[in-house]
């Protein structure tokens, strides 16, 4: 059920004018009822992943600022809730950061275009080569963008190799999920397969994996369908399959590839599967056990936000935002969204 149009709770933070109509959103935005979206700032560049600081009240973001290849990218810390005045540069001069981790005060976790990279601030700060630590860089990747990050409880972080090669001979560990010890100790470790662009992942306390899956290019004469995915664990000795390239969608058989029923008939079916070209790039856990999905956009060019339960269960939140890139969930149950190309941060707070 909708609320009337446009009864989303603008409130403005740090002082920021509003126009009757930010750029993140068109003019016909519905919010579902009990929901409230406030706007936080609008004065992002082309953010990619939102990560907390440790004690989850300061917030950093990872920009392109500029175009994808332009080498401008940079992280900021964007203060208490996001509301900081005058946001602090903890790195710049950055290729296509899409992933950001922070471990503590002074490390952070970089995803850098194919590189996942572990930064020292202090010495960063400094100009120091050798506190910027290359944990992994030579998985494939298809030349754009190898997703997130997601810190585990056990050290590592979890992270994509993105799909590469000609379907269906792909380039072997592309379309991946991997987990790397966050100190540099030991190689990447293969924990999930069987992906086409896994984007955005989250872990629940339960240990279940969520896994969004960007559909790139046709099969059998259709877009490819846009999944998330969840596992009940993440095991590098038996890594866990998301049925790609043989099977797409509800776990039907890729009839170019040579695909029959056989093939898919085992797989686990994907949690929920979205319009094509929605790609879900954020993904935050819930307090209900579900998720929150952010779609990029849709086949009307309109995004949103979905919350997923783990029986299935879609229900819209948010429709009619421009870009929504990323979701974080806030310790009070609320979440935070960014608006890629309309630079915009919002707050989130459930019934």
């Amino acid at each position: 059920m909708w609320a009337a149009r446009w009864t989303v709770a603008l409130v403005l933070a740090a002082g920021l004018a509003l126009a009757a109509c930010g750029q993140g959103m068109s003019d016909e935005v519905e919010i579902a009822a009990g929901w409230t979206v406030e706007l936080v700032r609008d004065d992002l560049d082309r953010p990619t992943q939102l990560a907390l600081a440790p004690g989850g009240t300061r917030v950093l973001v990872a920009e392109l600022s500029g175009e994808e290849e332009a080498g401008s990218g940079r992280v900021r810390d964007l203060g208490p809730g996001g509301t900081a005045d005058a946001p602090q540069v903890l790195l710049d001069d950055l290729r296509l950061p899409t992933g950001l981790v922070a471990l503590d005060d002074q490390t952070l976790l970089v995803q850098e275009g194919r590189e996942l990279v572990r930064w020292d601030l202090a010495g960063a700060s400094d100009g120091v080569d050798d506190e910027r630590t290359v944990l992994a860089g030579d998985l494939p990747w298809n030349g754009r963008s190898q997703g997130t990050l997601t810190l585990l409880d056990d050290g590592r972080v979890l992270h994509s190799a993105t799909l590469a090669g000609p379907e269906p001979d792909l380039v072997a560990g592309s379309g991946a999920l991997y987990a790397t010890p966050v100190d540099g100790s030991g190689a990447p470790e293969l924990v999930a397969v069987g992906f086409n662009v896994p984007y955005a992942h989250a872990v629940g306390d339960d240990g279940r994996l969520w896994v969004t899956d960007v559909g790139d290019g046709r099969v059998d004469g259709q877009q490819v369908l846009e999944e998330l995915h969840a596992f009940d664990r993440i095991d590098a000795g038996q890594p866990v399959t998301g049925g790609w390239p043989l099977c797409t969608g509800r776990n039907r058989p890729v009839v170019e590839f040579g695909a029959t029923q056989r093939d898919c008939a085992d797989l686990p079916l994907p949690v929920a599967v979205f319009p094509p070209r929605s790609t879900p790039t954020g993904l935050a856990l819930a307090a209900d056990g579900g998720v929150l999905v952010a779609l990029f956009t849709t086949q009307t060019v309109r995004g949103g936000v979905t919350a997923v339960q783990p029986d299935g269960t879609i229900t819209d939140v948010v429709r009619g935002l421009v870009t929504p890139q990323d979701l974080v969930a806030l310790p009070d149950g609320s979440f935070l969204l960014t608006s890629h190309l309309g630079g915009e941060l919002y707050h989130l707070t459930p019934p």
